[in-house]
C-alpha cells in the first residue's frame, strides 16, 4: 500500500508540473510628488515646508487592511549633489498615511530649516543651488520594502 500511494504521489507530482497558476500581475507602480516652498515667515524664518505626496495604488478596501495590517510608507528627503546624496530628513515610518479610493496615501508636508535644506553648503564656491529628491517605500510589517519610488529632482535656493 505505501508503494502504491507513493507512486499516485508521484503521478501527482509529475501532473502538476505542467499546470502553473496565471502569471502573478505586477502592482501598479507607486506614485510620489515633491513641492519645495520656502518660507518667509517671522516663526520660520528661512526655513522650508516641503510637501509630500506619496499614493501606493490599490483599492480602498485593501489599502485598510494593509494599513490595518503594519503595512507602512517610509520616506525620506534627499539632497542630490554630484558625488554622493545628501540625507536630509529620515527615513521615517510617516505617520500620516491614510486608506483613500487611491490606495495607500500621504498628502502632508513637513517644516525643515534652511541648514538642513542647505546640504552643500560646505562646497558653495563649487556647487551653486541646492536639488532634493523624495524616496519612498512601500514596507510590510517586518519593515521589508516591497516597492519604491524615487521623485524628480526639485532644484531651489536655502538663501
Amino acid at each position: 500500500m505505501n508503494k502504491w500511494m507513493g507512486r499516485v504521489a508521484a503521478l501527482i507530482a509529475l501532473a502538476g508540473v505542467g499546470l502553473s497558476a496565471a502569471p502573478a500581475q505586477a502592482a501598479p507602480a507607486m506614485k510620489i510628488g515633491l513641492r519645495v516652498e520656502k518660507l518667509n515667515r517671522v516663526d520660520q524664518p528661512g526655513g522650508f515646508k516641503v510637501y509630500i505626496r506619496v499614493v501606493v495604488p490599490m483599492t480602498q478596501a485593501q489599502a485598510q487592511a494593509a494599513k490595518d495590517a503594519g503595512y507602512r510608507i517610509r520616506t525620506s528627503l534627499w539632497g542630490e549633489d554630484l558625488l554622493s546624496d545628501d540625507l536630509m530628513w529620515g527615513p521615517v515610518n510617516f505617520p500620516l498615511y491614510q486608506a483613500t479610493p487611491q490606495g495607500l496615501e500621504i498628502d502632508s508636508f513637513v517644516f525643515l530649516s534652511r541648514k538642513t535644506m542647505d546640504e552643500d553648503a560646505d562646497y558653495e564656491p563649487y556647487f551653486s543651488g541646492d536639488e532634493a529628491y523624495l524616496y519612498a517605500e512601500y514596507v510590510n510589517p517586518a519593515g521589508r520594502a516591497l516597492q519604491n519610488v524615487r521623485s524628480k529632482t526639485v532644484h531651489y535656493t536655502a538663501f
